[in-house]
Protein backbone atom coordinates (compact mmCIF):
# COMPACT_ATOMS: atom_id res chain seq x y z
CA UNK A 1 0.00 0.00 0.00
CA UNK A 2 1.89 3.73 -0.92
CA UNK A 3 2.42 6.21 1.77
CA UNK A 4 0.16 9.51 1.96
CA UNK A 5 3.35 11.01 0.59
CA UNK A 6 3.31 8.63 -2.42
CA UNK A 7 0.49 9.30 -3.27
CA UNK A 8 0.46 13.18 -2.62
CA UNK A 9 3.47 13.07 -5.03
CA UNK A 10 1.09 11.53 -7.68
CA UNK A 11 -1.51 13.36 -7.56
CA UNK A 12 0.72 17.04 -8.02
CA UNK A 13 2.51 15.15 -10.81
CA UNK A 14 -1.22 14.88 -12.38
CA UNK A 15 -2.06 18.54 -11.06
CA UNK A 16 0.56 19.87 -12.78
CA UNK A 17 1.21 17.57 -15.70
CA UNK A 18 4.40 16.50 -14.60
CA UNK A 19 7.02 17.39 -11.77
CA UNK A 20 5.31 20.61 -9.73
CA UNK A 21 7.15 23.71 -10.59
CA UNK A 22 9.07 25.23 -7.58
CA UNK A 23 6.63 27.67 -6.57
CA UNK A 24 3.67 25.40 -6.89
CA UNK A 25 0.67 27.09 -5.03
CA UNK A 26 -0.39 23.71 -3.59
CA UNK A 27 1.34 22.43 -0.70
CA UNK A 28 1.96 18.43 -0.24
CA UNK A 29 0.98 17.94 3.01
CA UNK A 30 -2.53 20.03 1.73
CA UNK A 31 -2.60 16.94 -0.85
CA UNK A 32 -2.23 14.82 2.63
CA UNK A 33 -5.33 16.05 4.11
CA UNK A 34 -7.52 16.45 0.89
CA UNK A 35 -6.48 12.24 0.96
CA UNK A 36 -8.08 11.74 4.38
CA UNK A 37 -11.24 13.51 3.13
CA UNK A 38 -11.45 11.28 0.04
CA UNK A 39 -10.69 8.20 2.21
CA UNK A 40 -13.27 9.32 4.83
CA UNK A 41 -16.24 9.64 1.84
CA UNK A 42 -15.26 6.18 0.28
CA UNK A 43 -15.62 4.67 3.66
CA UNK A 44 -19.04 5.91 3.86
CA UNK A 45 -19.99 4.51 0.29
CA UNK A 46 -18.67 1.31 0.95
CA UNK A 47 -20.30 0.93 4.61
CA UNK A 48 -23.90 2.25 2.67
CA UNK A 49 -23.26 0.06 -0.26
CA UNK A 50 -22.33 -3.59 2.16
CA UNK A 51 -25.75 -2.75 4.30
CA UNK A 52 -27.56 -2.34 0.88
CA UNK A 53 -26.01 -5.51 -0.44
CA UNK A 54 -26.92 -7.87 2.04
CA UNK A 55 -28.00 -5.91 5.32
CA UNK A 56 -25.01 -6.21 7.23
CA UNK A 57 -23.63 -2.99 8.66
CA UNK A 58 -19.63 -3.85 8.32
CA UNK A 59 -17.44 -2.16 6.62
CA UNK A 60 -14.32 -3.28 4.13
CA UNK A 61 -11.28 -4.22 6.37
CA UNK A 62 -9.01 -2.25 4.42
CA UNK A 63 -10.07 0.63 6.24
CA UNK A 64 -10.11 -0.34 9.28
CA UNK A 65 -6.56 1.00 11.55
CA UNK A 66 -6.32 -0.31 15.10
CA UNK A 67 -4.34 0.79 18.04
CA UNK A 68 -2.83 -1.07 20.58
CA UNK A 69 -2.74 -0.38 24.27
CA UNK A 70 -4.65 2.31 24.57
CA UNK A 71 -4.74 3.19 28.38
CA UNK A 72 -7.67 2.60 30.60
CA UNK A 73 -8.19 6.26 32.99
CA UNK A 74 -10.69 6.36 35.69
CA UNK A 75 -13.29 9.37 36.04
CA UNK A 76 -13.47 9.70 39.64
CA UNK A 77 -16.23 11.82 39.42
CA UNK A 78 -18.26 9.75 37.45
CA UNK A 79 -17.07 6.55 38.89
CA UNK A 80 -16.73 5.29 35.40
CA UNK A 81 -13.11 3.84 33.19
CA UNK A 82 -12.82 5.43 29.90
CA UNK A 83 -10.34 5.76 27.24
CA UNK A 84 -9.57 8.49 24.97
CA UNK A 85 -10.05 8.21 21.40
CA UNK A 86 -6.14 7.70 19.38
CA UNK A 87 -7.79 9.25 16.20
CA UNK A 88 -11.49 10.80 15.36
CA UNK A 89 -13.73 8.15 13.94
CA UNK A 90 -15.87 9.11 10.86
CA UNK A 91 -18.82 9.77 11.19
CA UNK A 92 -20.68 6.25 9.79
CA UNK A 93 -24.42 5.11 9.78
CA UNK A 94 -25.24 2.99 12.93
CA UNK A 95 -22.23 4.66 14.78
CA UNK A 96 -19.90 2.24 13.08
CA UNK A 97 -16.72 4.16 12.91
CA UNK A 98 -15.64 2.38 16.05
CA UNK A 99 -15.04 -0.96 15.01
CA UNK A 100 -14.53 -2.61 17.86
CA UNK A 101 -13.45 -2.46 21.48
CA UNK A 102 -11.73 -5.16 23.17
CA UNK A 103 -9.54 -5.83 26.14
CA UNK A 104 -5.81 -5.59 25.53
CA UNK A 105 -3.95 -8.69 27.85
CA UNK A 106 -7.40 -10.74 27.82
CA UNK A 107 -8.26 -11.84 23.68
CA UNK A 108 -10.62 -14.22 24.60
CA UNK A 109 -12.73 -12.05 26.37
CA UNK A 110 -16.25 -10.74 24.21
CA UNK A 111 -15.47 -7.18 23.07
CA UNK A 112 -17.20 -4.44 24.54
CA UNK A 113 -21.05 -4.45 23.47
CA UNK A 114 -21.11 -0.14 22.01
CA UNK A 115 -24.64 1.73 22.44
CA UNK A 116 -25.65 5.10 21.11
CA UNK A 117 -24.82 7.53 24.28
CA UNK A 118 -28.66 8.83 23.78
CA UNK A 119 -29.30 5.48 24.96
CA UNK A 120 -27.24 5.18 28.09
CA UNK A 121 -30.24 6.09 30.47
CA UNK A 122 -32.43 3.67 29.20
CA UNK A 123 -29.49 0.98 30.04
CA UNK A 124 -29.05 2.21 33.39
CA UNK A 125 -32.05 0.94 34.15
CA UNK A 126 -31.87 -2.61 32.84
CA UNK A 127 -30.29 -5.45 35.42
CA UNK A 128 -26.79 -5.69 33.65
CA UNK A 129 -25.67 -7.77 31.44
CA UNK A 130 -23.42 -10.10 33.32
CA UNK A 131 -19.52 -9.92 32.37
CA UNK A 132 -20.29 -7.43 29.86
CA UNK A 133 -18.65 -4.73 29.22
CA UNK A 134 -21.19 -2.07 27.95
CA UNK A 135 -19.35 1.31 26.19
CA UNK A 136 -20.79 4.38 24.30
CA UNK A 137 -19.28 7.57 23.29
CA UNK A 138 -19.20 11.31 24.19
CA UNK A 139 -17.05 14.09 22.53
CA UNK A 140 -12.96 12.54 22.14
CA UNK A 141 -13.93 9.73 25.12
CA UNK A 142 -15.51 5.94 25.30
CA UNK A 143 -16.55 5.31 28.71
CA UNK A 144 -17.33 2.32 30.16
CA UNK A 145 -20.04 0.11 32.34
CA UNK A 146 -20.00 -3.51 33.78
CA UNK A 147 -17.05 -5.89 34.50
CA UNK A 148 -14.33 -3.36 34.10
CA UNK A 149 -12.28 -4.21 37.28
CA UNK A 150 -9.37 -5.92 35.35
CA UNK A 151 -9.98 -3.25 31.99
CA UNK A 152 -6.77 -1.85 31.95
CA UNK A 153 -5.56 -1.27 28.05
CA UNK A 154 -7.81 -1.66 25.00
CA UNK A 155 -7.31 -2.71 21.50
CA UNK A 156 -9.30 -0.26 19.68
CA UNK A 157 -10.19 -0.42 15.99
CA UNK A 158 -11.56 2.11 13.94
CA UNK A 159 -12.32 3.87 10.57
CA UNK A 160 -10.79 7.03 11.38
CA UNK A 161 -9.06 10.58 10.15
CA UNK A 162 -5.66 9.57 10.09
CA UNK A 163 -2.65 12.14 11.06
CA UNK A 164 -1.05 13.77 8.11
CA UNK A 165 1.95 11.71 8.38
CA UNK A 166 3.30 11.63 4.99
CA UNK A 167 5.60 8.43 5.86
CA UNK A 168 2.23 6.57 7.10
CA UNK A 169 0.31 3.53 4.59
CA UNK A 170 -3.37 4.68 3.51
CA UNK A 171 -6.10 2.85 5.36
CA UNK A 172 -7.36 2.06 2.43
CA UNK A 173 -8.27 -0.76 -0.03
CA UNK A 174 -5.54 -0.80 -2.49
CA UNK A 175 -8.08 -1.17 -5.36
CA UNK A 176 -9.21 2.40 -3.90
CA UNK A 177 -6.16 4.22 -5.02
CA UNK A 178 -7.36 5.73 -8.44
CA UNK A 179 -10.48 6.87 -7.35
CA UNK A 180 -9.04 8.60 -4.36
CA UNK A 181 -6.65 10.48 -6.92
CA UNK A 182 -9.71 11.20 -9.02
CA UNK A 183 -11.62 12.65 -6.60
CA UNK A 184 -8.72 14.95 -5.03
CA UNK A 185 -7.30 16.05 -8.38
CA UNK A 186 -10.79 17.02 -9.27
CA UNK A 187 -10.91 19.24 -5.87
CA UNK A 188 -7.40 20.92 -6.51
CA UNK A 189 -7.88 21.45 -10.40
CA UNK A 190 -11.52 23.41 -8.81
CA UNK A 191 -9.50 25.26 -6.15
CA UNK A 192 -6.55 26.39 -8.98
CA UNK A 193 -9.21 27.67 -11.30
CA UNK A 194 -10.22 30.13 -8.55
CA UNK A 195 -7.94 33.52 -8.87
CA UNK A 196 -6.35 34.91 -5.97
CA UNK A 197 -5.74 37.92 -4.58
CA UNK A 198 -1.80 37.69 -4.38
CA UNK A 199 -1.16 40.83 -2.55
CA UNK A 200 -2.28 42.36 1.23
CA UNK A 201 -3.23 45.91 -0.31
CA UNK A 202 -6.72 46.14 -0.18
CA UNK A 203 -6.98 46.42 -3.59
CA UNK A 204 -8.00 43.23 -5.62
CA UNK A 205 -4.93 42.07 -7.52
CA UNK A 206 -6.09 38.41 -9.23
CA UNK A 207 -3.61 35.70 -10.41
CA UNK A 208 -4.86 32.59 -11.64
Amino acid sequence: MATRGELSERILRVVYNGTPPNDASIDIREVGLHINSAIAALARVNFIENYKLDGSAFIDGGFIMVFKDVAVSKDEDLNLKYITLPASPVGLPKDRGIVEISMMKNRSTTPVIMINSNRRSVQQNLDPIRNRIIGWQEGDKVYFDGTVADFANALVKMVAYASNDMNAELNMPKNLEEQVIEIVVKKLMTQRSIPQDKVIDGNDSLIK
